[in-house]
């Protein structure tokens, strides 16, 4: 929603920065959520959907991405499916299977070996819900051609 209305609307000021900046307020705002986190280990507020320090971090990235010119089959074949990622990922028994995991990786292993296994994680989820989303469209594929037709 944010990224629409920076598209529409064009917040000059924040459309204007540069992509290095963008990335160094992005790294420094990772940086913070990740100092709270340290601070205040029982309060996962900070690292829900509607945290500020996520929200910067989303726009800052978002606008890292606006200053790209991408022209590529493969990230459009990936892009039609970030819906399903996303999907995937907030889903009750997705959540609930990983949120043990990161909290047990983070509160027993050093901040690297937490970092590389979230970040396996993170790749592993993502081809999965791709795939998962690929296999849908196929199977899904004749049904959708047929009450095209009518």
């Amino acid at each position: 929603v944010i990224g629409r209305y920076i598209g529409l609307y064009g917040v000059h000021k924040v459309k204007n920065l540069s992509m290095g900046f963008c990335l160094f307020l992005y790294i420094l705002s990772v940086g913070g959520i990740m100092f709270v986190r340290w601070l205040l280990l029982d309060e996962e507020q900070y690292l829900s959907y509607n945290s500020p320090f996520l929200i910067i971090s989303a726009c800052l990235l978002l606008l890292c991405f606006t200053k790209l010119q991408i022209n590529s089959k493969i990230v459009n074949w990936i892009a039609r499916s970030c819906l399903s990622v996303f999907i995937f990922h907030v889903s009750p028994p997705v959540i609930y299977l990983f949120a043990n995991k990161d909290v047990y990786l983070f509160n027993n292993y050093s901040f690297a070996t937490y970092l590389l296994y979230m970040g396996g994680v993170v790749i592993i989820v993502f081809v999965c819900a791709v795939l998962l989303d690929k296999i849908r469209v196929l199977l899904f594929l004749p049904l959708m051609n047929l009450f095209d037709r009518k």
